[in-house]
């Protein structure tokens, strides 16, 4: 199983690592306001999070809410898990361990 996380797996685990549950619209709107300067969309993190509970590093409920025309719907409501935690130190470590080859070569 894959343990090590892509960029966009460690911005939407970075954005749930405040321990609190959230939607992926939550989490969209979370990464716009970051202003990195790429869009991530909604279905790409939808997948990405399906993955990251795949591999244990969310969890994800369903609660029922009620769209804008009025019709019930189901979504999915994911909180990060202690394995996610670690993953995004582990995420951190390595990049901090690029940025330090970085500088020693005259990079940075």
């Amino acid at each position: 199983m894959k343990t090590t996380l892509g960029m966009n797996e460690a911005l939407i685990l970075a954005c749930l690592s405040g321990g609190q549950e959230s939607t992926v619209a939550a989490v969209a709107a979370q990464l716009e306001a970051d202003e990195r300067g790429r869009k991530v969309d909604d279905g790409s993190i939808y997948m990405a999070l399906q993955r990251m509970g795949q591999r244990g590093f969310v969890t994800t409920r369903k609660e029922r809410v009620t769209s804008a025309d009025g019709r019930p719907r189901d979504i999915g409501v994911y909180r990060i898990t202690g394995a996610g935690s670690r993953s995004i130190d582990q995420f951190l470590a390595e990049t901090r361990s690029v940025a330090r080859l970085r500088l020693a070569i005259g990079e940075g």
